[in-house]
């Protein structure tokens, strides 16, 4: 048996990594919730993070224009949650039977005026009106400002340029897995193929040269390896082969950790192998300018590239190699999410 925790740091101006500390910059892991009984599920943009766990909603940060902490009842479509993403003021959910949800929640209390004191550790609610199912027979689900991407359960691979309309399907038959930026996207095949397209002039798509590309394209220089999982920074990728790690675009911030490679690229245009050692590797997710890994089972949190706001949980603006972040030592971390400039990890503890 576990109980679970979500801990947070980085940029906290808005107060979503911790609502009762008035610092900008958050470096050491902040509680947000603890003693989950279930595993609870995090979506992030720059200034939010809301969790789900159970059948309550959780939001800290600025939401529906206002700056504060909120809790609401998800409404009861069938089935468990299994994922869920923000997009521009909705929450997008996906339960076990594979339907996926366009939730907006308001705040049942309205802003307080500019000159008015706010307490933004008090807990408001908000409503848990204004439900809509968008789509049936999906597996997973990627947000970013202005789109909703989904895998089907056909591996089809569908994306949605507002909430209104029918989705486009863009791939078909054979994606497992997408992953976005704002500006460029990621979809990793059955076969262990990646196709990118989008904004690519850092070299962030990965087919050598510095173009934006339309349309989904394999990125050639990573065929031959069964890839398994995909990230996408602001401006960078990061794709995973067993315990190995490649990456590619912007490394203005060593958000690629490259600094050791015998040969590092300034900014890769093409997959390039992170020359470094890491052990039982279960999660890479990457935020605007910083990467972070999941390693050792559980135990180790190593992040690398800006931190500016103390996305890497250190005492420095700039961390070139890849560190590990302190976590209490009773807490096994069992998954991670980044937001911009903040990143958020689940924890559990053995009862």
């Amino acid at each position: 048996m576990f109980n679970y925790s979500v801990l947070a740091f980085g940029f906290n101006s808005f107060k979503q990594v911790n609502p009762d500390n008035n610092e900008i910059y958050v470096a050491e892991p902040s509680i947000l919730i603890t003693d989950a009984c279930c595993l609870p599920l995090v979506a992030v943009n720059w200034q939010t993070t809301a969790i789900v766990a159970g059948n309550c909603l959780h939001v800290f940060g600025f939401w529906d224009q206002q700056v504060g902490r909120w809790t609401a009842t998800i409404p009861n479509p069938p089935g468990n949650i299994t994922n869920v993403a923000i997009m521009n003021g909705y929450m997008v959910l996906l339960n076990d039977l594979g339907q996926v949800w366009l939730w907006r929640p308001t705040p049942t209390t309205k802003r307080a005026a500019e000159d008015a004191p706010t307490t933004n550790s008090s807990i408001k609610t908000l409503s848990s009106d204004g439900i809509t199912k968008l789509h049936d027979d999906c597996t997973s689900i990627a947000t970013n400002r202005t789109r909703i991407l989904a895998v089907t359960k056909s591996k089809d691979l569908l994306v949605w340029t507002d909430i209104v309309s029918s989705p486009t399907q863009l791939l078909t038959g054979y994606i497992t897995a997408v992953a976005c930026s704002n500006s460029h996207y990621l979809a990793l095949s059955c076969s262990g193929e990646v196709y990118s397209w989008g904004l690519g002039i850092h070299g962030q798509l990965g087919h050598a040269v510095n173009k934006n590309t339309a349309t989904p394209t394999i990125i050639t220089a990573l065929q031959g390896l069964k890839v398994s999982a995909i990230a996408a920074g602001a401006w960078h990728s990061v794709f995973t082969v067993d315990d190995d790690v490649y990456a590619c675009g912007s490394n203005d911030d060593t958000q690629l950790g490259l600094i050791d490679n015998e040969n590092p690229s300034a900014s890769p245009n093409v997959p390039t192998l992170i020359e470094r050692e890491f052990t039982d590797l279960r999660k890479v997710v990457s935020g605007s300018k910083h990467t972070v890994l999941l390693a050792d089972h559980g135990k180790s949190v190593l992040t690398v590239g800006n931190n500016h706001y103390r996305q890497c949980g250190m005492g420095h603006d700039v961390t070139s190699r890849f560190q590990k972040v302190k976590i209490p030592p009773n807490l096994e971390v069992a998954d991670a999410v980044t937001g911009e400039w903040h990143t958020v990890l689940i924890c559990k503890k053995m009862l």
